[in-house]
């Protein structure tokens, strides 16, 4: 569920706004165009394009393990649990689905619920990325 590095959406990125730092692909927002070709050529479906308004913070789930949490606690210390607390909170865009948590983008509107959600997680595997 998670990045092999085998370098394929390195390869097809034609604004070269993709690197390999630490065993992990890291996104140069000022140089990605949103062209989606590293979704069609990650192996493991690990990218999403979405929307963002410039200076605003970007949240995201930095899991994609859709073992339920035995499973999920067997292979990583902060991978999503399907625990549902960020879900819960008030106006939340969190969604659980195939015990993942998800955001909604749409619904992400105000950075309030977002905070709370990440701020709740006890796997700290919700992310806050100021674009």
């Amino acid at each position: 569920y998670g990045c092999i590095a085998l370098g394929d959406c390195l390869r097809v990125c034609p604004s070269d706004a993709l690197a390999l730092v630490d065993k992990k692909i890291e996104v140069d927002l000022d140089k990605c165009t949103g062209c989606g070709q590293c979704c069609r050529a990650c192996p493991c479906n690990l990218f999403e394009i979405v929307s963002f308004k410039k200076d605003t913070p970007i949240h995201y789930v930095g899991c994609s393990n859709k073992e339920k949490a035995p499973g999920v606690k067997e292979v990583c210390s902060c991978g999503c649990i399907g625990c549902g607390i960020c879900v819960r909170v008030e106006n939340s865009p969190y969604y659980l689905e195939d015990n993942l948590s998800s955001i909604d983008y749409k619904k992400a509107t105000d950075q309030g619920p977002l905070d709370e959600g990440k701020n709740k997680c006890p796997t700290k595997c919700i992310y806050k990325l100021n674009a």
